[in-house]
């Protein structure tokens, strides 16, 4: 469950009014309480997927995907979707996924043999 933060709720309060009055597309980019104007679901709806999971590639993606809708154009056809970042996880820029479920994951990408228990060193 996503709770709005106090920032996103002032923003929201102070321009309420002027986005429903507003002519040009907008896209309120919000993982808890996405809106949009102007844009289509199928175009909105992988803006926000780029937007809210991040990173370099998604945000690649994005702007590609929002260069195309502003010039009513269809999306590129060599986009990839978006990378859907989980909200736990080892993040790690090299490997395509950037993201692994757990640490053991992690190390056995990195090469990295069993861990074995240590006592703590003494200090």
């Amino acid at each position: 469950m996503f709770i709005e933060s106090p920032l996103e709720q002032d923003v929201r309060a102070h321009l309420g009014c002027a986005l429903t009055e507003l002519q040009t597309p907008f896209i309120w980019l919000s993982a808890q309480h996405p809106a949009w104007q102007g844009f289509t679901d199928e175009q909105a709806k992988p803006l926000l997927a780029y937007y809210v999971n991040g990173g370099s590639r998604n945000f690649e993606g994005f702007f590609r995907l929002l260069a195309s809708a502003m010039d009513h154009q269809p999306a590129p056809a060599d986009l990839p979707p978006p990378l859907e970042i989980p909200q736990v996880g080892v993040y790690h820029p090299r490997p395509r996924t950037l993201v692994f479920p757990d640490v053991p994951a992690f190390l056995r990408w990195r090469g990295v043999g069993r861990l074995h228990a240590r006592p703590p060193s003494p200090s």
